[in-house]
């Protein structure tokens, strides 16, 4: 006898001690409870006890529910088909030149905004490839976004405009092509608050220095700098100028350390006289 049949197994319980026993019995699943009369209530009748095995948990369905799929982040996304992506380089590589910016930067961007989905209308109304703002278009002389070349030349001039504004810095520029330029100015030229506009300026760097791991930077990072000096490195050219600054992974950091480390001269040994 367990000790729960022990505890409520006395003729003399009163009415809350009874039903006491039958809620944690019920509760745990560790009996059946049954009254001795068909007309008496289970927290009435004597206890019958039925000792049997634990019925097993309940299983969970695996499946993700559709608001949460949709959060899923872009990089755990299914990978774009390299067709659709070649469909638009020779567009993206124009536009690009047309306005000074690296081609795989609107690749990033492209990628992150629509997938390369030309006819892609949030719903905001963003259109397009670079999910564009019709009045942004219009800002810059652009009317048919709708047009995979328009929407790529509406898209470049804006970034291209940004990049001005905020001293070519790459994530101030993305921070407000996502949340608004003016958005960045009232949190004090840094990128918002908002986690969407933290993950969007995390996927597209990534996306773009994962597309050309080998190329020297051409943007700055100064959000990065105010952070940690140690999250920066830079190259200086022969005027003298900083020509790039990069974010430094842990491992690069490692690696730099080392590197620094066998390129240090040995120390004379000192001799004592």
């Amino acid at each position: 006898m367990s000790r729960i049949e022990r505890a409520c197994s006395g003729h003399r319980m009163n009415a809350h001690v009874r039903a006491l026993c039958a809620g944690l019995a019920i509760a745990t699943g560790f009996v059946n409870i049954t009254p001795a009369r068909a007309d008496e209530s289970p927290f009435n009748a004597p206890l019958v006890w039925e000792t049997g095995p634990t019925p097993p948990p309940p299983t969970l369905s695996p499946t993700i529910p559709p608001r949460a799929a949709s959060r899923v982040a872009p990089s755990l996304q299914p990978s774009i088909d390299s067709g659709r992506q070649a469909r638009y380089d020779p567009l993206i590589a124009s536009a690009a030149n047309a306005f000074r910016l690296d081609a795989g930067l609107l690749h990033a961007i492209v990628r992150t905004e629509s997938g390369y989905d030309a006819s892609a209308v949030s719903s905001k109304g963003a259109i397009g490839l670079m999910q564009v703002m019709p009045a942004t278009g219009r800002r810059f002389g652009f009317e048919d976004l709708r047009d995979p070349r328009e929407n790529l030349s509406a898209g470049a001039a804006y970034l291209k405009w940004l990049l001005d504004r905020f001293g070519n810095d790459l994530e101030l520029a993305l921070a407000a092509y996502n949340a608004g330029e003016n958005a960045v100015e009232r949190y004090g030229s840094s990128i918002p608050p908002f986690p969407e506009t933290r993950r969007y300026v995390e996927t597209v760097i990534a996306r773009f220095r994962n597309s050309q791991p080998q190329a020297q930077p051409t943007y700055e990072m100064r959000s990065a700098q105010k952070a940690s000096p140690a999250l920066r490195t830079s190259k200086t050219g022969e005027d003298g100028n900083r020509q790039a600054a990069i974010l430094l992974t842990p491992l690069e950091l490692l690696e730099k350390a080392g590197s620094l480390m066998l390129s240090a001269p040995p120390n004379p040994k000192s001799s004592v006289p």
